[in-house]
This record gives C-alpha cells, structure tokens and sequence, in this order.
C-alpha cells in the first residue's frame, strides 16, 4: 500500500471512529456516536494542552539542602533566592562583640592638658606658696574646678566602656540566619538605642549632684558662690558673691 492509500485509510478510521459504539444499526444513531467521540478527542486534546502550558509556565519549587555552606555559598545564594532562602544556625547565641566593634570619642576637653596631673600640680604648688592671693583669682579657685573636672572625665570614661563591655557581652540570639541588609538595621537601630540611653544615664547623674548640691545649700570651700562675713563676736552669715562683667 502507498503511502497516500494510508494516509486516506487512517483519515477513513479517524471518521469512523466510534467510542460509544451500542448495538444499535440506525444509521443516524451511528452518525451521532460518531460525532460524540470526535469531539471528546477534541476536548481531551484541549484539555491535555491546557495542562502542559500550565506546567510549563508554573514556577516548581525544589528544596535543596547544603550542608554547612561557607559564607561565599551563602552570600550567592542569598542575592539568587533572598525571599526563599533560609538556613537555620549551629549556634543560637553569639555576643555582639563578634561582629560589632565600638570606639567611643570623648570630648577633647578630657583629652586636654587641663585634666592632666601636671597642671592640676602646677595649680596646687601655687596654693601652698608663699606669695599672697586674692582669693577671687583663678589661680586659687581654679584647682578645685579643674579637679572637677578631671574627675567628671573620668567618670563618664569608666562609666561609657563599662557600658560598652556590658553591651558587646550582649548576646544576639536568633535561631535562622538574617540577611546582610537586616542584620545591619537592626544593629544600628540597637547601637543608637544604646547611646540614647548612655547619655540619659549620665545627665541623669549630673542633675543629681546639682540637684543635691543646690537644694543642700552648700558652701564650696573656694567660696566663689558664697562669701563667709563676720561682725563682731556673734554676727557670722554668708552672702552670695556678686561679679561684674
């Protein structure tokens, strides 16, 4: 047989393909079954159509596991599948100091040659000479300032690495890796909670002493803020100082 005469035999079954075949020998009734099974051929073509395009265009999601990736790994990973992306960490905890470094920066007056032992030296060795002071020169009220503030240099040092000691002790707990971007807001956001807080407790401190010492109504040995004047055997009161600029 030709090739055409196939052709012509197979468009021939295909017309006369009958799937719901019954007994019947109505020529009609025939024609009709006929007609039934092509077009349920048609709609399972369709059908089956259909479902390959939607196979085609759904995205598939497949899980693969890594086993203990090297931060490289990661970080590609992580810019291909940063929504989907997740790896759950060996060690829950890990101080902040691992990857936070802090370095705090006084004031340079703390860094000065005014805090140091050797002008608050020079300035005691002129109170224990033997030349006359006014009591008002700066000279001779100046140690007990200057030793003021040394010590508030001091203790805003002592008080701020202290902090910072107890802060990157801190443990950071988490038990799936953030991302890059993530990580650092909320470090950041974390580090500027920090030093709010830092300087509320230490003008928290200073309004306490000057709180106490205001309210106690005491007298500074320099008598720069109180004058001590005696009249008599029994008159003795103090009166503030008064200075013209």
């Amino acid at each position: 047989m030709t090739i055409g005469g196939r052709v012509r035999a197979l468009i021939l079954s295909i017309k006369t393909l009958n799937l719901f075949q019954s007994r019947s020998t109505d020529e009609v009734e025939i024609q009709y079954e006929q007609i039934t099974t092509r077009l349920y051929l048609i709609l399972l073509s369709l059908s089956f159509i259909v479902l390959v395009i939607y196979t085609a265009l759904t995205k598939q999601t497949i899980t693969e596991s890594i086993e203990s990736p090297s931060i490289s790994t990661y970080r590609e990973l992580e810019a291909d599948y940063s929504d989907s992306l997740k790896c759950s960490c060996f060690r829950m905890s890990i101080p902040y100091g691992t990857f936070i470094h802090m370095k705090p920066t006084f004031h340079q007056i703390c860094k000065s040659d005014f805090v140091s032992s050797e002008w608050l030296d020079y300035l005691a060795n002129i109170n224990l000479g033997t030349e006359f002071i006014w009591r008002f020169d700066f000279r001779k009220t100046g140690l007990a300032q200057f030793q003021a503030l040394a010590t508030l240099c001091q203790s805003a040092q002592e008080s701020i690495f202290a902090s910072v000691s107890l802060f990157l002790s801190t443990n950071y707990v988490g038990s799936m890796l953030v991302g890059t971007d993530l990580l650092n807001s909320e470090t950041t956001a974390l580090i500027r909670l920090f030093q709010r807080r830092i300087i509320r407790e230490f003008d928290r401190e200073l309004r306490l002493i000057r709180d106490t010492a205001h309210s106690s109504k005491l007298a500074i040995s320099t008598q720069t803020t109180l004058s001590t004047l005696i009249r008599g055997e029994l008159q003795i009161r103090q009166v503030p100082n008064v200075y013209l600029i």
